[in-house]
């Protein structure tokens, strides 16, 4: 099926009644994103916005209506720079199918709490990509707390995505304490447990995705800044906490060295346990060999 044209009277017309029923509301729940047909195969973008009518009806609304929910369709990461400045919260629903619907209002209505999290980081801006969680380590890395010209920067933006790989929020908030080792180092035949604790801290039952990532400091190939390799999921009610613990073993480290071969190699490790790719709680230990 193929979008209706409208006329740009007609169009007038819709966003003056939009904007009317804004008026009128407690809380607008905006539906927009692509349309089906912009997604898939042979349906590049060069630019990943929202389009422009769409964020003509958000900027218009937002103007007469500060309570915005937006239901985001779409088929790949997009630049929402504009949807996170004019909407309270953001419901990722992607490009559902025939019972998309009923989803959608039972996560609404809170007859679900949402817990996904994000498959892939979403850029700040198209000139962020390819943007990913997981890239190489650089020579030269940004610190915001220094202030050399010559780091792996950009000059008019952030280093980091708008939204990062495993990023994903719900009704609730939760808080992860500091981990702890149950050793600081192993051989190949040993594990190591990583344990945190993570806490509900909101008003209503919910999950939570802990993820954990580790990064390999020096190798004989360069190695990414972290890997995702392992997650659990943890339902709590309000006030209620529990003890989450990760087995680190060889299996986790190995890599395809410069000797051609699937091997792990000795040296220090580091381990981020947290709620997305960017949570800097973070441990360290030695494999041996």
């Amino acid at each position: 099926v193929l979008p209706v044209e409208y006329t740009e009277a007609e169009r007038t017309q819709m966003l003056q009644e939009a904007i009317e029923a804004a008026k009128q509301a407690e809380i607008v729940v905006m539906p927009i994103g692509e349309y089906y047909l912009q997604s898939g195969e042979a349906t590049s973008r060069g630019d990943i916005r929202i389009p422009e009518p769409q964020l003509v009806l958000l900027r218009e609304v937002a103007k007469v209506n500060a309570n915005i929910v937006v239901v985001l369709f779409n088929g790949r990461p997009l630049d929402l720079r504009e949807v996170e400045e004019n909407a309270k919260a953001v419901l990722e629903v992607w490009l559902p199918g025939t019972e998309g619907g009923h989803a959608i209002v039972d996560a609404l209505t809170g007859k679900v709490n949402p817990s996904g999290k994000l498959p892939m980081s979403f850029p700040y801006c198209v000139g962020q990509i390819p943007v990913y969680y997981n890239h190489l380590a650089t020579g030269r890395p940004n610190d915001p707390q220094k202030k050399e010209r010559y780091l792996s920067k950009y000059l008019d933006i952030p280093n980091e995505p708008l939204y990062p790989f495993g990023y994903g929020l719900s009704y609730t908030t939760f808080e992860v304490s500091d981990i702890h080792l149950d050793r600081t180092w192993m051989d190949t035949s040993g594990q190591i447990e990583a344990e945190v604790t993570v806490k509900n801290t909101g008003n209503c039952t919910g999950t939570e995705t802990l993820q954990l990532y580790i990064h390999d400091i020096a190798a004989s190939v360069v190695r990414p800044v972290r890997e995702l390799k392992d997650f659990k999921k943890v339902t709590l009610r309000p006030g209620e906490e529990k003890k989450v613990v990760f087995t680190i073993t060889e299996q986790q480290l190995l890599f395809l060295t410069e000797n051609g071969i699937y091997e792990s190699e000795a040296g220090e490790f580091e381990i981020f346990i947290g709620k997305d790719s960017l949570t800097d709680n973070k441990a360290s230990f030695v494999l041996k060999k």
